[in-house]
């Protein structure tokens, strides 16, 4: 069985023993993740003793004929990452091959697996010294990427990748990623992290941003960002999506109206719910820079609240959820819309 056999099928194994011959040759043993175009696998180099193992993950990528677009869309996301990849915050490229058949990008294995699964658990939960140490860690990398002129639009706890005992963070999949400070690709990236200029529908959004015109990539990443720290604390989205038929959206929309605290039931510190109030301004240009949320958030006593969560079902929110799907990063939308 050769890997364009396995990439190439509709169905892909959870463990394999394959061999793949890039810069050297490697045993595919684990696969750590699916979606429609392709499969990322833990590899290790035969070069080096079984007894000490070196591992990679190998980012396999199958081309699609019938959309010409789809190789150049990997080989940008390929060549963007490679440009952040001296970053301490974001996983390394190692190279990046192509065959008949697909494109393959190496990459660090982090053996603490996604961020998400640290949320999930319950990791972060009453520790602000925790919470804080790896939120930094995600501001420092997203505004080195900025920096370079990279705008990734789909930052999320999946897309986040912990080493072995979670104390390091590192900003991974790169798919739906842009140089471009203004885009007109509406709905990209995942549903609850989306800032609401980036709707596919005018009739939901707000302001003069939500016409669809181009949007800011910088601040629909500060968004996500917003977003990812409520995942920390509350271990839950706040919304669905940023659109006004979204109950809770809605909510939150009428407590700045109302002058009122729309993170308490999250169990959010009155000092953490100013600071959001001022990410998730709906106007871009007005959002906390990625600096401003890094002081703000080294000023911060306490990102919990003293008091229980609110557990009325009427304030009820969603725990976080995206599809494994996204992890590979190749949206339809990525295919069929410009930059």
């Amino acid at each position: 069985m050769t890997i364009e056999h396995l990439v190439g099928s509709a169905h892909f194994p959870d463990v394999v023993r394959l061999t793949l011959t890039l810069d050297a040759e490697y045993e595919l043993d684990a696969r750590l993740g699916a979606g429609s175009f392709g499969a990322v696998y833990r590899a290790r180099a035969l070069t080096l003793p079984a007894s000490a193992p070196v591992y990679h993950a190998v980012k396999a990528i199958r081309k699609d004929p019938s959309r010409p677009d789809s190789v150049e869309t990997v080989r940008r996301e390929a060549m963007l990452h490679t440009r952040v990849t001296d970053i301490p915050g974001v996983v390394n490229v190692h190279g990046v091959w192509e065959d008949d058949e697909h494109v393959y990008i190496m990459l660090n294995y982090c053996a603490g697996g996604e961020l998400y699964d640290w949320i999930e658990e319950d990791e972060f939960q009453g520790d602000d010294k925790h919470v804080r140490d790896i939120f930094v860690q995600i501001l420092d990398a997203v505004r080195a990427c900025h920096k370079k002129a990279v705008y990734h639009r789909d930052l999320k706890p999946e897309n986040i990748l912990c080493n072995e005992d979670g104390t390091k963070v590192y900003i991974a999949d790169f798919g739906l990623v842009t140089d471009r400070k203004r885009s007109i690709r509406f709905g990209v990236g995942s549903a609850a992290y989306m800032s609401p200029g980036m709707s596919r529908s005018p009739d939901q959004c707000i302001g003069g941003e939500y016409n669809h015109t181009a949007y800011l990539t910088r601040s629909s990443d500060i968004w996500a960002l917003g977003i990812i720290l409520v995942n920390l604390i509350a271990g839950r989205n706040p919304w669905r999506t940023a659109r006004l038929e979204d109950r809770q959206f809605w909510r939150f929309l009428g407590s700045i109206d109302e002058e009122t605290n729309f993170w308490e039931h999250l169990g959010v510190s009155e000092e953490l719910a100013v600071m959001l109030d001022r990410v998730f301004e709906m106007e871009p240009e007005m959002r906390l820079s990625i600096e401003e949320m890094r002081e703000e958030v080294l000023s911060i006593r306490a990102f919990f609240a003293p008091q229980p969560v609110d557990t009325d079902p009427e304030k009820a929110v969603w725990r976080v959820a995206c599809p494994l799907d996204a992890s590979l990063g190749l949206h339809e939308s990525e295919f069929l819309h410009g930059h």
